[in-house]
């Protein structure tokens, strides 16, 4: 079965109820919100179904809007690595090998390039939920790469 990790999940549905959505509209989700204190992981189609719900209620933007509310921290151990990484490249490193503490149904690519990178995420967009949630996922890549050109010196040193 595919899962997303439940601090996603709860990223999102913070980031709904900060844009007006109350606990009610919530009623009839696969995963309520008020079980999410006592699992890890909701099925990743319970995930994309919130994204589409999210969607219909607020508009278009959200996913854009709730990725840039994304932090490091957010990441657990994942998010912890990316402070210690001497470039960013790093980040996607070590996301190609550990992106699946967050979630099964999706993992970024990259090809290294001498001058230029790219980066791909490989996730069929198969529904609507599922484009939702790639678009916030670029849209937190950007976050996290930014957040990493702000950290200290000293951490991006490999040799301290």
């Amino acid at each position: 079965m595919n899962y997303i990790s439940i601090s996603l999940y709860r990223k999102i549905i913070n980031q709904a109820l900060n844009e007006g959505m109350t606990r009610d509209d919530f009623k009839g989700v696969s995963t309520p919100i008020d079980s999410i204190e006592q699992i890890q992981a909701v099925p990743a189609n319970h995930f994309f179904e919130l994204h589409e719900l999210i969607d219909r209620e607020i508009g278009p933007g959200f996913s854009v809007r709730v990725g840039q509310q994304m932090k490091i921290e957010d990441y657990g151990v994942l998010g912890l690595s990316w402070k210690t990484c001497s470039w960013a490249g790093e980040i996607f490193d070590r996301s190609e090998r550990y992106f699946m503490l967050l979630s099964n149904t999706y993992f970024f690519r990259v090809e290294k390039g001498a001058e230029i990178s790219h980066v791909y995420l490989n996730r069929e967009a198969h529904q609507t939920g599922v484009e939702l949630s790639n678009e916030a996922t670029f849209s937190a890549t950007v976050v996290v790469l930014q957040a990493y050109a702000y950290l200290p010196l000293i951490s991006k040193w490999p040799y301290l």
